[in-house]
């Protein structure tokens, strides 16, 4: 059960993590289609229209994009081994309920044994219950990935 709560805990930590990647990608995408969309003049008066301003120029904010899709990239795969592992700590508890059922037809367990086999089922449900819209929550974090999510131009710093 403390493998369960701490490959949960990691998994909650990667899907923040992607959540916030893809914000600072979503960010850096605009800020280089504005950067490569504007006229040579513009930015350089007190009232800028670019609607990202920041005194990183496109060199820095390419390599920030860079290295967000890598990581990205990381964390997706980092998602897919957490899951497998919480898969397999589900399959190891389900043995040891099979082991716990077996010795409970070769010798009776007392009122009090088969009161606490019988919560131990109710927590196997409820986490086998939790992997599941864990293993379909990533499913819909891996599906939502497709090349569209950044202009190919633009993540090359050519203007569409």
């Amino acid at each position: 059960l403390q493998e369960w709560k701490e490959l949960d805990n990691q998994l909650d930590a990667v899907l923040d993590s992607i959540a916030n990647l893809r914000d600072r990608i979503w960010w850096e995408t605009k800020h280089l289609e504005d950067v490569l969309s504007a006229k040579p003049w513009q930015g350089s008066c007190f009232r800028s229209p670019s609607r990202f301003l920041t005194a990183l120029n496109r060199d820095d904010v390419q390599l920030a994009l860079t290295h967000d899709l890598l990581q990205h990239e990381r964390m997706l795969t980092t998602a897919r081994t957490l899951i497998a592992s919480l898969a397999q700590t589900q399959d190891a508890m389900a043995r040891r309920m099979d082991e716990w059922l077996m010795m409970d037809l070769e010798a009776p367990l007392s009122e009090q044994g088969r009161a606490t086999l019988e919560q131990a089922q109710g927590v196997y449900v409820f986490l086998a219950e939790e992997l599941y819209r864990k293993q379909e929550l990533v499913k819909r974090v891996l599906d939502s990935c497709h090349d569209g999510l950044v202009d190919k131009d633009v993540s090359e710093g050519r203007i569409v």
